[in-house]
């Protein structure tokens, strides 16, 4: 992923944008926790969600990589019970 977002960093049709946390119990701004590479042309604000994957045996110090995979989604509205909708747009390369 570090490759393309270097590679986003000269392409004129890409801009790096950082992602926070959105949503949650908290209403103060997020610190960032995300660096993704986005189309330059994208309207308004794009959301990504990202999913994580911790190695077996990481925990006990078992080393393996961290697995994570982002796409690109449209917030569609919130559940009865409050979990947000999402609708997949496109991958998203990101760290």
């Amino acid at each position: 992923m570090a490759s393309e977002l270097l590679s986003a960093m000269t392409d004129p049709g890409k801009v790096l944008r950082l992602g926070c946390l959105f949503g949650g119990p908290r209403t103060e701004q997020q610190s960032y926790r995300g660096i993704f590479g986005c189309d330059a042309n994208a309207d308004g604000p794009e959301y990504v969600f990202t999913a994580y994957s911790q190695p077996r045996g990481a925990v006990e110090g078992g080393g393996g990589v961290d697995k994570h995979v982002s796409l690109g989604v449209k917030v569609l509205g919130r559940s009865v019970v409050g979990i947000p909708e999402l609708s997949t747009k496109k991958w998203v390369n990101g760290l």
